[in-house]
């Protein structure tokens, strides 16, 4: 070994986005790393292609948290790596991960069928739901589409990964099948009652449904 020894730096660690991030939705990747100098260049790579760079400007042999801002590529499992310039210890020189991309989750808002009273937000404010889901109506990470209780047929709740029923008026037996089917398939049902007059359907039908044996009980204040 001659002279003295120089710490080359490297990549330490990966931290994805703590959260379930849509295709073309902007998101930070960040990098621990060990800058072998100021000014050190490190690179995210994804599919083998380098989409981001970020500088370490701090001082030499300090470790630094480096924020990588992409746009999440395309729905399903990317390769991923962050990288520096190779030197002779190139064990460190990247760090590798895997990206998974959601495509958007279809669900479905079973409502009960809008009356005067409920005004713009419509029955239990089943409105209120699908705009949260997906403002504006775009197609983000959930893809809503709603249906009065009395129309909604087996193959939309089929399709469905989240059935949400709000204030619904009783399904079929069809209906109430396909409910069981996305069930086992690793789906959600999601029951919202604020009318009193759905109590009755509650305990009899959806309570069961998703294994609850319990009383639907209405208070006020």
């Amino acid at each position: 070994r001659f002279g003295e020894p120089v710490d080359q730096g490297g990549v330490l660690a990966v931290r994805l986005p703590g959260r379930v991030v849509p295709a073309g939705e902007a998101a930070t990747v960040e990098a621990r790393v060990l800058p072998a100098r100021t000014d050190q260049a490190f690179t995210l790579v994804l599919d083998d292609r380098p989409v981001a760079e970020a500088v370490a400007a701090g001082p030499a042999g300090v470790e630094q948290v480096l924020g990588f801002a992409v746009s999440m590529p395309a729905a399903g499992l990317h390769q991923g790596s962050v990288r520096k310039e190779s030197d002779a210890f190139p064990a460190d020189d990247a760090r590798p991960f895997a990206l998974a991309v959601p495509a958007g989750i279809p669900v479905l808002v079973v409502h009960g069928p809008d009356r005067a009273v409920d005004g713009a937000l419509g029955r239990g404010g089943w409105r209120v739901l699908a705009e949260a889901l997906a403002p504006g109506g775009g197609d983000g990470l959930f893809r809503v589409s709603a249906v009065p209780s009395d129309e909604v047929t087996t193959g939309a709740v089929t399709a469905a990964a989240l059935v949400a029923l709000v204030d619904p008026q009783p399904l079929g037996r069809e209906a109430m099948a396909a409910l069981g089917g996305v069930l086992a398939a690793g789906g959600a049902v999601l029951a919202i009652a604020g009318d009193p007059a759905t109590q009755a359907y509650l305990e009899s039908a959806l309570l069961p449904l998703v294994g609850v044996p319990s009383r639907a009980v209405y208070t006020s204040g």
